[in-house]
C-alpha cells in the first residue's frame, strides 16, 4: 500500500492520498498510525480527514479491510476518535459504498461527503470549519 499523509499547516486538515497497490492489512495499519501521529498534533476541536481515492480502484476486500480497521483500531484521527470529520475524494461504485457505508452504526454514524476532487473537499472542509468559528 503506498500513500501520502500531510497535515495543512495551521488548520486541522489530514490529507491522506491513497495510491496502487492497495491490498496490504499491514499496509493499513501502518497508515491508520501514522494519521494517528498528525492527530495528536491537532490539540482541540475537530479533525477534518481527506482521504483521496481518486488515483486507485478498490477491491470490495481493500473496502472492508479499511473499514474494519478503522473502526476496530478506534485511533486518534479515526471513525473511533468523535472529534474526526472524514471526507472521500474519488468515484466509483465501491468509492461511493465506502463513503455511505461510513453511516451505518458498525462504523461509527459518519456522514461521508464525497467529492470527485480534491479542491473541491478542501473547499468543503474550510467552509465546515468556518460554520465553527
Amino acid at each position: 500500500m503506498a500513500w501520502t499523509l500531510e497535515r495543512l499547516d495551521n488548520e486541522p486538515i489530514i490529507l491522506v492520498t491513497v495510491f496502487p497497490p492497495t491490498s496490504s492489512y499491514e499496509g493499513t495499519i501502518q497508515l491508520l498510525h501514522e494519521i494517528a501521529e498528525l492527530a495528536t498534533t491537532i490539540p482541540d476541536g475537530p479533525i477534518y480527514r481527506i482521504n483521496d481515492y481518486s488515483a486507485i480502484t478498490p477491491t470490495l476486500d481493500d473496502l472492508i479491510n479499511v473499514m474494519t480497521l478503522e473502526a476496530k483500531l478506534g485511533l486518534p484521527g479515526s471513525v473511533g476518535d468523535p472529534r474526526t470529520h472524514l471526507i472521500a475524494v474519488g468515484s466509483g461504485e465501491l468509492v461511493e459504498l465506502g463513503a455511505s457505508s461510513f453511516s451505518q452504526d458498525q462504523f461509527g454514524n459518519h456522514n461521508v461527503p464525497l467529492f470527485t476532487s480534491q479542491d473541491d473537499a478542501l473547499n468543503y472542509a474550510r467552509e465546515q470549519l468556518a460554520c465553527l468559528a
